[in-house]
């Protein structure tokens, strides 16, 4: 009799599940392709000028032939009035079909597949679109050299290199990418001159040899500052070799002395290897930048700025004296007016978090809270339920004392796992300061997750600096309201160890513990 009764519901139950699927897929499925896909994604970024040329692209035949040409063009068109007018429903399948294929029968799939030649040829016109601009007419010039060299046509060839040297000399940005095409340009020339030597081209192998180190010192400089991020973040270790390049010396003083980024590089790379701060340094590393940033590329002075700011970030994480903190504060509010910390119109968001919550530990609660309204909106990476603008106000209420609102606020979920953790801690605080029967449960939780699954999400240093702030904020709470002995003890204890996370906090909720009982029922009285 179970049995049977066991077989009914397992029947009744995949009937349900395959009658739930089935209105799903006839309903809700069609909508899901169009608003969803990859292609409707992708148009969406279209600008209104672009969406004019893609047009005439779809209807060019030299990339749309065959019998579906006319049905690209009408579905380009019924996407882009779907862009432009959106509206609560979309189209299905079948009317899709009846409005691309009229007066034929539905054939399941021809509109997916449709719709993905469209996606392709999307695709192609960004390649296009990008090979045309102004900015990459040297990258134009070294393809077309070396296919009229693959066609014996040397001396065309040779004029073409000859163009691009000028152009490649005349150049007053020298970025990354100016060195790799230089990088380019040297071995075509090399190699032209073994295929067809003349006169008028000349072995330029120093210039490669330059060219190669400048090119590899910013990739290197960059990857180094990107390292420095991550060991704080999440666990990641750099391999032997990465190890072995970001301590290998640079060239000597002479020859780097010309080349102001591989000046920085050098400082920066000897800042990095140092086992104890030095203020000194760093405000000489600060004011060389300053004096050079105008010979720098822009993209070069970011990352050049970034470091800076990595630097005295990193040194305050260790050692928390207040005068790196505020160097980085001031670092960061000069480069956000001056637009250095912004990347594609946005800013990234664990910047914006660190800007903001040293704006809260220095107590300029109003700075932060401007820094947020100004970045809504504009954070790299957010998606529409705004996790971390919420994640950061929700530190600025409870810095600014409004713990309720604060945890109102909190996200249940960010896309960056790093953040994880991060939100978990600052549910911690906000508990700590509700004086919420849940606090130790969620402490107990992290203890755990720190145990079973935190290599995943940050690093060794990391973990000793939340278990050490679990361990000292349990401290905190179990010492009695006015015992001015013990809660100093906690404080003296905080201050040895510089490398808990939420240092200053921890001193501070420390710190009211030993005021007496009377005088702070006096002060909650009159809160």
């Amino acid at each position: 009799m179970d049995k049977n009764v066991c077989f009914f519901r397992k029947s009744f139950y995949c009937k349900s599940v395959e009658k739930v699927f089935s209105i799903f897929d006839k309903l809700i499925l069609p909508n899901r392709i169009m608003r969803q896909s990859k292609l409707m994604e992708l148009l969406h970024t279209f600008s209104f000028s672009e969406r004019k040329r893609f047009r005439l692209f779809v209807s060019s035949p030299y990339f749309t032939q065959g019998e579906n040409t006319n049905q690209l063009a009408a579905l380009l068109e019924l996407c882009f009035d779907m862009l432009e007018k959106p509206s609560e429903t979309l189209p299905n399948k079948e009317t899709m079909h009846s409005i691309l294929f009229p007066n034929s029968s539905f054939v399941k799939g021809k509109v997916e597949k449709l719709m993905s030649a469209l996606h392709r040829l999307a695709m192609d016109f960004l390649i296009v679109e990008d090979a045309m601009k102004p900015e990459n007419a040297p990258d134009r010039q070294t393809v077309l050299a070396d296919e009229l060299q693959n066609r014996g046509l040397f001396d065309r060839c040779g004029d073409m290199l000859k163009a691009l040297r000028k152009t490649l000399t005349n150049s007053e940005k020298h970025d990354s990418p100016y060195y790799q095409r230089f990088l380019r340009l040297v071995l075509h020339e090399n190699h032209h001159a073994i295929l067809q030597p003349t006169r008028s081209i000349k072995v330029t192998l120093n210039d490669g040899f330059e060219a190669l180190y400048l090119f590899y010192q910013h990739i290197k400089m960059e990857m180094a500052t990107s390292i420095r991020t991550l060991r704080v973040r999440i666990a990641y270790e750099p391999s032997p070799l990465a190890q072995r390049m970001l301590q290998e010396q640079l060239l000597d003083s002479d020859i780097v002395e010309k080349k102001p980024l591989l000046a920085m590089s050098m400082q920066f790379m000897d800042l990095i290897n140092r086992s104890e701060t030095d203020i000194k340094a760093l405000n000489h590393f600060v004011q060389t930048l300053r004096n050079t940033e105008h010979l720098l590329p822009f993209e070069d002075a970011q990352r050049a700025w970034s470091m800076a700011r990595n630097i005295s970030l990193n040194w305050w994480n260790y050692n928390k004296k207040e005068n790196l903190l505020r160097m980085y504060f001031d670092l960061s509010l000069e480069n956000i007016e001056r637009g250095l910390l912004y990347y594609h119109g946005t800013i990234l968001h664990h910047a914006l978090e660190s800007v903001c919550k040293a704006a809260l530990e220095l107590g300029h609660t109003e700075t932060a809270f401007q820094l947020l309204q100004d970045h809504r909106g504009k954070i790299s990476g957010e998606p529409d339920d705004e996790p971390f603008y919420r994640y950061n106000m929700a530190r600025y209420y409870l810095y600014t004392g409004d713990a309720d609102k604060a945890l109102a606020l909190l996200p249940q979920f960010t896309p960056d796992n790093s953040y994880h953790i991060n939100t978990k801690v600052l549910e911690i605080q906000i508990l700590y300061e509700l004086g919420s029967d849940l606090l130790p449960y969620r402490m107990d939780a992290l203890r755990l997750f720190l145990n079973r699954s935190a290599d995943r999400y940050c690093s060794p240093e990391r973990k000793f600096s939340l278990r050490y702030f679990l361990n000292s904020l349990a401290r905190i709470h179990r010492c009695p309201l006015g015992n001015t002995r013990r809660a100093g003890a906690i404080q003296d204890q905080i201050r040895k160890t510089t490398r808990v996370s939420e240092y200053r906090w921890l001193i501070s909720m420390a710190g009211k513990k030993a005021i007496p009982v009377a005088e702070h029922h006096r002060s909650s009285t009159t809160l």
